[in-house]
Parts: C-alpha cells; structure tokens; sequence
C-alpha cells in the first residue's frame, strides 16, 4: 500500500514534467492522438516548454470556447519552433463562440509574449509558414 501511494505521489514528478519535442495529433475522436483538443495541448505547452521543434497537427476542426492564449514557452527558438497546422491531407477550420470583451469582434488565439510560433495553413507535409 505504501509503494503504491509512493508511486501516485511521484508521479506527476516524472512523466509530465518533460518538455515537448516532436509531432502531436489532436483529435476527440482518434483514440491513438496525444490531446483531445487544441485547447488542452496549448496548456501543456505553456506549462513545459520544448526540447525540440514542435508541431500541433490538427486531424478534426476546432471550437474554442474561450481565448486560446499562447504564452511564454520555455526554450522556443529559431529552431525550436512551435507549429499549429492541419495534419496531412486535413481542412480544419478554427472557430470561436467567445466575442472579445472590449471590441465585440471574436477573438481566437492571443500570443502573450511568446516568439517562434507558427501557425501553419498548409495540409501537405511540407513547412509552409504563413
């Protein structure tokens, strides 16, 4: 029983404190993608950083409910970007229900700061920044 709390307690310490590098799908309805939403990823990135080159590859269209705020992410640089973009062969749209408070006009992602950040049309595979 003690191991066992032991191992609960640690956990968070380990497995998701680790920086993000690579690829990631987000998808509700793949049960193999690495987030259900665009929303959630975008927290996780804030909170960890990069190691490495990262892409946010969006396999469904998204609605978001609220601001997507981008913050400050730890290690972004000229090569260690971080791209937002349909996956191959996608047409995604991203949509808002929220209005902004002070213009009334629909806001969808606000960068707070952050640098290195590409949101990528595109649907190939290659790195088309826009």
């Amino acid at each position: 029983m003690k191991k066992t709390l032991l191992l609960f307690l640690l956990l968070p310490f380990f497995g998701f404190a680790q920086q993000l590098s690579g690829d990631y799908v987000i998808s509700s309805a793949n049960p193999l993608a690495n987030f259900r939403t665009l929303a959630l990823a975008v927290d996780q990135i804030n909170t960890r950083g990069v190691s490495g080159p990262v892409r946010f590859l969006l396999d469904e269209d998204q609605n978001l409910t609220s601001l997507l705020s981008i913050n400050i992410i730890a290690n972004t640089s000229t090569t260690n970007t971080f791209t937002i973009k349909p996956n191959t062969g996608k047409n995604i749209t991203i949509t808002t229900t929220m209005a902004s408070p002070s213009t009334g006009i629909p806001a969808v992602i606000r960068f707070n700061g952050t640098n290195n950040v590409i949101i990528d049309g595109s649907n190939s595979t290659l790195n088309t920044k826009i």
